[in-house]
């Protein structure tokens, strides 16, 4: 008796879960196994039905006016670097100096316009909470540029209503999780049925059929692995970007917690983002791990009763040794996830 393998479904994406099922249906066809046949139609509903909620046409009709918001509020983000370049050109040492600050506070947001709506949204609206500092309103008004900040942040915020909108809409329309679901319950189907007559009624057919299932199953699992390969070289390299630009600021943050700045190491564990981006330091001799934020070109430790709320789940519990396992985002966190 043949052994189908197995696969967890769960794993791979909406368009990867859509096209995982339908190689099997077109394997099933072309087997023409008559007592296979009557349980095809249940995969085939179930399918059309999460082609349906995948349809990309549908969907860039229903993202044209989003897209034109996202158009308005990067237009309103390229007027302020427009205005900061014309301010680094100027003679005038106040507006020189006003750019520079300003600068600083947007090199903290690198290719903003080039991110996801959901990212681009948060982006923007950290770095107006970041413009609203006192001398970033006064830089702000010496380049005359106060106008434009209030413009992104009007039209950040008209993006996010009609995104927020739309989401509710689509979540109304399309239960992605069911219709996955009830694909699933009719692949399982299929497949019982394939093992049964594999077992009642072996065949030449039916093992090759078992065959091509099984080469289809390790065709995903080795896309899977090779995601989760990807996903920790990501989380690797990021973490290693994060220290290289957290150490130069060490020696100033050890002046201020009393020790040297060799005892400070960075722990790969990050909340947040833009301006409101926490990171974990370990110190030596001290039993508990401190976190801290960027402010300017300095590290201000955070008490922790100010960490939110995403932060605050790591102090609750207790992890034993380090291991990247996964690259995630999850409620702000990134970076390294402890090993279990």
């Amino acid at each position: 008796m043949n052994e189908l393998k197995t696969l967890r479904k769960s794993d791979l994406q909406n368009l990867e879960h859509y096209q995982f099922a339908f190689h099997l249906l077109t394997m099933a066809k072309e087997a023409n196994v008559e007592k296979l046949g009557q349980w095809l139609p249940f995969l085939e509903r179930a399918l059309a039905a999460e082609d349906e909620a995948l349809n990309p046409k549908k969907a860039n009709v229903k993202e044209e006016p989003l897209r034109e918001l996202d158009n308005r509020r990067v237009n309103g983000y390229k007027a302020l670097q427009h205005a900061v370049k014309m301010g680094k050109h100027s003679e005038d040492v106040a507006e020189q100096e006003a750019t520079k600050v300003l600068t600083e506070i947007m090199s903290r947001y690198p290719g903003i316009v080039r991110m996801n709506f959901d990212k681009k949204t948060g982006g923007l609206s950290n770095l107006v909470t970041d413009l609203a500092e006192p001398e970033a309103v006064k830089a702000l008004k010496t380049l005359h540029a106060e106008t434009i900040v209030k413009r992104i942040a009007n039209r950040n915020k008209a993006f996010d209503e009609a995104f927020m909108r739309r989401f509710k809409e689509d979540k109304k329309q399309f239960n992605m999780k069911k219709l996955r679901q009830d694909t699933d319950k009719a692949i399982a189907v299929i497949l019982r049925a394939i093992d049964a007559l594999d077992l009642l009624e072996p065949s030449e057919t039916i093992t090759q059929l078992i065959s091509r299932y099984n080469q289809l199953v390790d065709n995903r699992r080795a896309l899977l692995k090779q995601r989760k390969m990807n996903r920790v070289k990501t989380a690797t390299a990021k973490v290693e970007e994060q220290r290289e630009m957290l150490e130069p600021m060490f020696d100033d943050l050890a002046k201020q917690l009393g020790t040297a700045a060799v005892h400070l190491h960075y722990t790969g564990r990050s909340v947040g983002s833009g301006a409101r981006k926490y990171y974990e330091l370990r110190v030596d001799d001290h039993s508990d791990c401190i976190w801290v934020r960027r402010v300017r070109k300095r590290l201000v430790e955070v008490a922790r009763a100010d960490l939110p709320k995403a932060a605050k789940r790591f102090l609750n519990r207790e992890w034993g040794e380090w291991g990247i396992i996964q690259h995630k985002t999850i409620d702000g966190i990134d970076g390294m996830m402890p090993s279990t």
